[in-house]
């Protein structure tokens, strides 16, 4: 695997993890945002999660395409949410992290996916 994948799945990976730490650490503002796009409280922990659990992920060389698919698919979700509730250029953010993801995801040999 190229230095430049691995690189850009850490940097990718340390976003999401930040992201995360947000959410936990600014929990009131978070969940008015979430209910906001009429999602739940606990979906709010469960995105939480799965962004410093992925971020992580991204940063193990076998977790890697696991990690970067399924934040690929967080992040379609985050596109939807900010396209449909704030505008377009709200959910630009979430839809480069999407695409970044989908490069890092493509790049994974696939005897590491097995």
């Amino acid at each position: 695997m190229s230095k430049g994948i691995i690189v850009l799945a850490i940097l990718v990976g340390l976003a999401f993890i930040t992201a995360g730490v947000i959410k936990l650490t600014s929990p009131q503002e978070m969940v008015n945002n979430f209910h906001r796009f009429d999602y739940t409280t606990w979906f709010l922990h469960f995105i939480t999660g799965a962004e410093i659990a992925g971020g992580i992920g991204l940063m193990v060389p076998k977790l890697r395409g696991w990690a970067a698919t399924g934040l690929a698919l967080i992040m379609i979700g985050a596109v939807y949410s900010h396209a449909t509730h704030d505008s377009i250029r709200d959910a630009i953010p979430a839809l480069v992290l999407a695409f970044l993801c989908g490069i890092i995801a493509s790049r994974i040999p696939a005897k590491l996916i097995k």
